[in-house]
């Protein structure tokens, strides 16, 4: 596991019991799965469901054993992407955490490309063959036209996934004290923390961690 998700981890586990609680703060645990073969070559899986390569296996099986030694005892759900490089670091954390449900769903998946994502394409080479800023993630992307998925609607399922984050910590006879484990993808997480205003400058690399405090909607 890299040096830097280590650092993510035990910074913010320094600061986990401050007052931050008093303001009806819900702390959602989220982060990438670990590295993948697409990963090293640069590739965009979207949707492809693509496996962690030895590394990311390595790097999962390491991350797991860190989250549940730091989190452990007040970690009380596990959410993944369904797709198989979140379910293997969301069934390693969950091995550990007897008790602890996981919930496996489509709507924390990676945004689609649709049929972009069989041409197993680079950055550099989607953004060749399919310019313009429909089809540039870090933009207002629009796949819909290539059976994909736009901004808007990874926007949708991402609301409706921190409304059941939402619900859980509702569930807790402390929000505050409670932690939920969020697995997912790349653009998906930074669409959605953007969204929210809980994400300043870039996601961190794969396999990193971070808390963000959501704020327990009236």
């Amino acid at each position: 596991m890299s040096s830097s998700t280590l650092h993510t981890l035990i910074c913010y586990d320094i600061i986990r019991r401050l007052p931050f609680v008093m303001g009806e703060k819900m702390p959602l645990i989220v982060g990438r799965h670990t590295s993948t073969d697409d990963n090293l070559n640069g590739v965009y899986s979207g949707q492809r469901d693509v496996p962690l390569n030895n590394v990311g296996r390595g790097e999962a099986n390491a991350l797991a054993r860190t989250i549940a030694a730091q989190f452990g005892p007040d970690i009380v759900a596990i959410l993944s992407s369904d797709l198989r490089r979140a379910t293997y670091l969301a069934s390693t954390l969950s091995s550990r955490l007897p008790g602890v449900p996981v919930t496996r769903t489509r709507d924390l998946r990676e945004v689609s490309l649709g049929r972009i994502e069989q041409e197993r394409l680079t950055w550099a080479q989607l953004t060749e063959r399919y310019p313009g800023p429909k089809y540039q993630t870090r933009q207002e992307f629009d796949f819909t036209d290539v059976g994909g998925e736009s901004k808007r609607q990874l926007i949708a399922r991402g609301r409706r996934m921190m409304a059941r984050v939402d619900a859980i910590f509702r569930q807790q006879p402390e929000p505050a004290m409670a932690y939920v484990v969020m697995i997912s993808h790349g653009t998906f997480l930074r669409v959605l923390l953007q969204y929210y205003g809980l994400l300043s400058g870039e996601l961190h690399p794969h396999g990193s961690f971070q808390i963000v405090l959501l704020p327990l909607r009236p």
